[in-house]
């Protein structure tokens, strides 16, 4: 029976107790090497995933809304060659 509780204490005493659990050294340095960069920000998000109705839709507001401002830019225009015969 000694045995056995020798064999016990063995167990727990055999393996040392971990003494360093973390560590920053060198993060900051390796961070830096290639520079710390801002996230690249993207003109448009990703339409990945996005509901099908709804991307149908918006491609059909996108081809009006350029209509309209064809149309605009046009009558700008017009407008703009008229004054300058006038003078």
């Amino acid at each position: 029976e000694r045995e056995r509780e020798r064999e016990r204490g063995r167990r727990h005493t055999d393996t040392m107790a971990k003494s360093k659990n973390h560590t920053n050294h060198n993060q900051t340095y390796k961070d830096h090497r290639n520079g710390i960069k801002k996230p690249k920000t993207h003109r448009k998000r990703s339409s990945k995933g996005v509901y099908q109705k709804f991307l149908k839709n918006q491609k059909f507001v996108v081809q009006g809304n350029r209509k309209v401002v064809e149309v605009a830019l046009r009558q700008e225009y017009e407008n703009f060659l008229q004054n300058q015969l006038k003078e």
